[in-house]
């Protein structure tokens, strides 16, 4: 977080820099459970499709037990057939929240 806003005494102006670079952008993804975290994933940059596919299928699907219950929300990026695919073919199934 940055400031904006420096302080001085009355009558004075402030002077200072502020740091140019933000640095890099850094996406975290996970999968919870209620007793524990199954999975988790620190990229740096965005997650596209291809990453979050590779990150269930390679973190999330082992992990799965027959009959669990895989929710996700309504982004683009959950919305791939492969995801869909992996979760089903270890029996467990996959729920998109409603859209409001």
């Amino acid at each position: 977080m940055l400031r904006l806003d420096a302080r001085s005494l009355k009558g004075t102006r402030a002077r200072g820099e502020r740091p140019q670079k933000r640095g890099q952008n850094l996406s975290v993804i996970g999968a919870i459970s209620w007793e524990k975290v199954w999975a988790k994933a620190n990229i740096y940059g965005a997650v596209d499709g291809v990453t979050l596919e590779a990150f269930i299928v390679k973190e999330v699907v082992p992990s799965l037990l027959t009959g669990a219950c895989v929710i996700m929300d309504n982004a683009k990026i959950h919305l791939g057939e492969i995801v869909r695919e992996v979760i089903e073919e270890v029996g467990a199934s996959l729920m998109y929240l409603p859209n409001n």
